[in-house]
Parts: C-alpha cells; structure tokens; sequence
C-alpha cells in the first residue's frame, strides 16, 4: 500500500475573521474537485461557501455510503475533507477508496477538533495527508488547498513518467506493437488462463518474406515504414482482446486465447491477406509484400509450456518457407524439422 503524502504546515497562520471570504477565484487550472463529508449541515454549508467562492467545484457527502460513492466514481474528486465526527472510521473509508481507485490520487485533510500533534497524528493515523481544525479558517483553508494543488500536481507528474517508462519496457518503439518480453508475458497468462478454464489458445508466427531484399533495394526507412504498416495491418485483422507483437526483426507474433488449430488458420489466412494487400506505400514507391505464418494451438488441457508453443510455431513458420513462402502452414503433432543450416538460410533471405 502506498504511504501518504505528507505535508507540514505552519500552525502559526494569522486567523482571519470567520465571516472573511476565501481567497481570489483560482485560474481555472487550478480549480479543484473537492469532497465534502461531513454529518453537520452548519459545518457543509460553512466550508462549501468558501470553496466556491475560491473557485473549487464542490460535492457534499453527508455520510460515509455518500463519500465512499463521490471517492470510487469515474468524475470522484482529487481532494476530500471528511469531518472527524463522520460515522465510520475514516482510515478505513480512505483505504477502500484508494484501493479501488489507484488510478487516482486522493489528498485527504480531516476535519478534527482541537489541535496539536495528538491531533496530526491521529490524522495520518487514519491515512489523511493531513489534518485542519474546526470551525475551519479561510486563510487555513487556502493554505491546505494550495498545498493539495502542489502535490497533486507532482503525483500527476510521477505516474506520467511510471506509464512513460512502463510503455518503454513492454512496447516496440518501431511499431508500437507489444514487445517480445511483453508478449511472452502474455502468453504465459493466456496459457494459465487457458488451464483454469479448459479452452485453448493459439499462436501464431509471421515473417515477412525477403525482408532484407526490401531493405537493401529501397532503404532502412522504407524497411521501417513496412514493418509499421504490416503491424498496423495485423492489430486491424485481430480481436480487440487478442495480441499482435513484434518478435524480432521482420518477424511478429500473434496470441490467440480461445482459438483452436482451425479458428488460428483462418486468422493466419486473413493476416497472410491483409499483408499482401496491395503492398505498402513508401516514400521509395508502392513495395510489394508478402509473408509466411506458422501456426501453433495448445488444445484445452494440453498444458503446453509458452517456449514449446512458440517453438512448434515457428517451426511451421520455417516450413511455410521452404515450401516457397506467401503461406500458412499449421504445426501437426509431428511438425517437418528444418534442419539448422537450412534454418539459416531461409532466415538470412
């Protein structure tokens, strides 16, 4: 579980009159969505007034089902003031809600009575980030509002950067195509899947044939516009839930859950189809293309490793090579074997 953030704030800010407003609008950036849970009206009416007049968009809550259902829904705030006097425990409250919204960061400030540390304390206690004193100040108030902006903002910042670096890790950066690691992970979970729930799951190797003589007549970039627009070709050809990756070079790999050996031919078919499909356009011309797809299925209970499913496949890949290429070639119970130096050279062409 995520610790909190945490923030500590001077106690020593000059009270300022409780009928004084809240501070100037804020500029729309930096307009908050903010929970209010309280169970007194007094305190909801008080605190809403000067929210907006701060400029903050504002949901009441007058129990904890109310703000448990403001916290977990899809437009839920980024910031909560839940009031001590709550029913319920708020530790509890803001840790179901953090758990089913991780996606979201939530700064939270408890509304307690009295101050001090006994009172922080008991605050992060609870798993707020911290805590402000009732009746609330204006000037207290705007404090803790601009130290939420400043840490959402940075919580923001890092979980861009994590899907930064988490895209980096599991995609192709030629393609945009799942990588090979990302894909092997895949099909590792397909395969469990596949075993808990007795159906089968397919795999599917495609070269795309005399690559190299692609590269060498017409250039690397005229290479790489290729092997995106074949990529594109295959993600359109597939169901939303199935995977298309790049495995290595000129060579992608398709997963399949819930296909058997004939329902992966059709769709090697329908790949083989859409590959050769008027060629590609390049900035060197129209670039004729065509591949070669090995097929592989671990029927329900087979209980094939991920490795030995990739192997079979790509073994009926390279046979779909030998027998001249531009076909689809289904891995049997006893595959033909290549030989290694065979292997080479149609990998090499």
């Amino acid at each position: 579980m995520e610790m909190p953030l945490v923030i500590d704030l001077p106690r020593d800010l000059p009270n300022a009159p409780l009928s004084a407003p809240s501070a100037q609008p804020q500029p729309e950036a930096d307009r908050l969505e903010v929970l209010l849970a309280s169970p007194s009206p007094a305190l909801r009416r008080r605190v809403a007034g000067l929210l907006q007049a701060g400029g903050h968009m504002v949901r009441q809550a007058r129990s904890e089902a109310e703000a448990m259902a403001a916290l977990v829904s899809d437009d839920g705030p980024t910031v909560a003031l839940i009031d001590q006097a709550l029913s319920g425990s708020a530790g509890e409250l803001l840790g179901r809600a953090r758990t089913m919204r991780p996606d979201r960061y939530i700064y939270a400030v408890l509304l307690v009575d009295g101050r001090g540390r006994a009172a922080t304390v008991a605050a992060r206690e609870a798993g707020a980030d911290d805590c402000l004193a009732k009746p609330v100040e204006p000037r207290e108030l705007d404090a803790y509002l601009a130290s939420a902006q400043r840490i959402i903002q940075l919580a923001t910042q890092l979980r861009s950067a994590r899907d930064r670096f988490r895209a980096q890790a599991t995609q192709d950066p030629l393609t945009g195509l799942s990588n090979r690691v990302a894909v092997q992970e895949i099909l590792e979970r397909e395969l469990a899947r596949a075993d808990r729930e007795g159906s089968p799951v397919a795999v599917i190797m495609v070269d795309l044939d005399h690559f190299k003589r692609i590269n060498d007549t017409f250039g690397h970039q005229a290479g790489d516009e290729v092997l995106r627009e074949a990529g594109n070709r295959m993600k359109g050809a597939v169901r939303v839930y199935d995977t298309v990756g790049r495995y290595g070079g000129e060579e992608f790999i398709v997963v399949l859950p819930g296909a058997d050996a004939q329902v992966a031919a059709r769709v090697a078919q329908r790949l083989r189809t859409q590959l050769s499909a008027g060629g590609v356009s390049t900035a060197e011309g129209q670039i004729p293309v065509t591949a070669s797809l090995g097929v592989a299925a671990c029927e329900a209970g087979a209980g094939v490793a991920p490795a030995e499913l990739i192997r079979r496949a790509d073994a009926a890949l390279y046979q779909a090579k030998a027998e001249g290429r531009d076909r689809v070639v289904t891995a049997t119970s006893r595959p033909r074997v290549v030989a290694p130096v065979e292997a080479e050279a149609l990998a090499s062409v």
